[in-house]
């Protein structure tokens, strides 16, 4: 499996920072962080069914967990996102919405095929579901040239 791009983990880190904000503990995330505060201290998430989010919290004060995924403008309308998103879907169910969320981070250009996707898959309205979209300058791969 090819590593995560530069773009994709800085969504990650986030995603990350959402949830802190939003006072949940970061437990685990996948790939490698260089900016986040306590890099590399964290687990790998665990596949839940069948699927290994790009990052997962925890909330100790009222027993909330988090997953968090980060999409790529190329990864928003891959077969693979619609399929995480069903999985999501039904382990975020609405009987059970008040004990999970999903962060889905996305660069801010490609919020409209984010709504498409989750229209698609039926979490267009989904109360769990939040999401984040990041200006595309912070998350630009970008070449330095010291030349």
């Amino acid at each position: 499996m090819p590593s995560p791009s530069t773009t994709h983990q800085t969504l990650v880190m986030w995603a990350l920072r959402k949830m802190q904000a939003d006072g949940f503990l970061p437990v685990a995330y996948d790939g490698t962080l260089p900016q986040f505060d306590c890099q590399r201290r964290l687990q790998y998430p665990p596949i839940i069914s069948g699927i290994r989010p790009d990052a997962f919290a925890f909330s100790p004060s009222n027993g909330v967990f988090a997953f968090g995924e980060a999409k790529t403008v190329c990864d928003i309308e891959s077969t693979h996102t619609k399929q995480q998103l069903l999985s999501y879907a039904r382990m975020t169910g609405r009987t059970r919405c008040d004990h999970a969320r999903l962060y889905l981070v996305v660069p801010r250009s490609a919020s409209m095929a984010l709504d498409r996707v989750l229209a698609e898959v039926g979490l267009i309205a989904a109360k769990q579901v939040r999401r984040m979209h990041v200006p595309d300058c912070f998350v630009e791969e970008r070449s330095i040239s010291y030349a």
